[in-house]
């Protein structure tokens, strides 16, 4: 990784920290596994809504690119 690559994945990492940290009650930051239980669950919290929205919009390509060709079918049929 170059330098700047690294200052710009630390200024990434900061950004998220602060955003997680908002999102925090001061409870589950009391103790290290509390931090560390914290952060795992909202990661996976965000990651799994980012993984499901790309799974969604692959799904709608799937649907859009058999309604184009079912529709060309019909066409096809139709011209007959």
């Amino acid at each position: 990784m170059t330098p700047e690559e690294k200052k710009e994945l630390k200024g990434h990492i900061n950004a998220i920290a602060n955003i997680l940290y908002k999102q925090t009650k001061p409870e589950q930051l009391e103790t290290l596994s509390k931090i560390e239980e914290t952060v795992r669950k909202q990661t996976l919290e965000y990651t799994a809504v980012c993984s499901q929205i790309e799974d969604n919009k692959e799904s709608q390509k799937e649907v859009n690119n058999e309604a184009v060709f079912l529709g060309l079918a019909r066409a096809g049929c139709q011209r007959d």
